[in-house]
């Protein structure tokens, strides 16, 4: 998916409340799962890695790592922006 869709994509999955506007303080790494990334949908295959850290509501998220960056890029430039 080109990072402009994807970019597109995180953007709404946040304005929306699927993505938390969030910086995690812990990710784990692993092989993928084939769960679905919370960021593009999807499946994370065993031949990637996949990145998961757990949201402040308890709820485990899943991403590749561009989609991961793209969110976390997103959650910066909103948290850094002035409230108003």
């Amino acid at each position: 998916m080109p990072d402009a869709e994807l970019r597109s994509r995180v953007q709404q999955r946040i304005e929306d409340g699927r993505l938390p506007l969030l910086r995690p303080e812990r990710i784990e790494a692993g092989y993928g799962s084939e769960d679905k990334c919370c960021a593009c949908g999807e499946p994370i295959e065993p031949s990637k890695i996949e990145y998961e850290i757990a949201a402040l509501d308890g709820q485990r998220l899943k991403f590749h790592f561009a989609c991961y960056m793209i969110w976390q890029s997103e959650c910066s430039r909103r948290l850094r922006a002035p409230r108003g």
